[in-house]
């Protein structure tokens, strides 16, 4: 069965190389993209995964409904009170943290 696949593809070379090349190209080209999303959406998965509760940490963002940098409204740098308010505010919140970037 898998000769005759063989004989087949061998044939169909020889008559159409053009096209034969075509579907190899094709073919390639689909398989590297599926491999290039799956490669993508694994590293976007993976963040925070060290964490032994890592369910339970969130990121909170700020969206200005005016201001629009690269299409996006959604940012996010908050302000710097929000952190203490948040644990103040929620009792659910059992530690909040700000990042901050120091400019020299």
């Amino acid at each position: 069965m898998v000769r005759n696949y063989l004989i087949t593809a061998l044939r169909s070379f020889f008559r159409k190389k053009v096209f034969f090349f075509l579907n190899i190209l094709g073919l390639t080209s689909g398989f590297v993209v599926f491999i290039l999303i799956s490669i993508y959406v694994t590293y976007e998965f993976s963040f925070d995964k060290y964490h032994h509760h890592n369910k339970r940490i969130y990121r909170v963002v700020k969206q200005d409904v005016d201001n629009f940098y690269q299409g996006n409204n959604t940012f996010g740098v908050t302000p710097a009170p929000l952190a203490g308010g948040l644990m103040e505010e929620f009792p659910e919140v059992e530690s909040a943290t700000r990042i901050i970037r120091i400019r020299k």
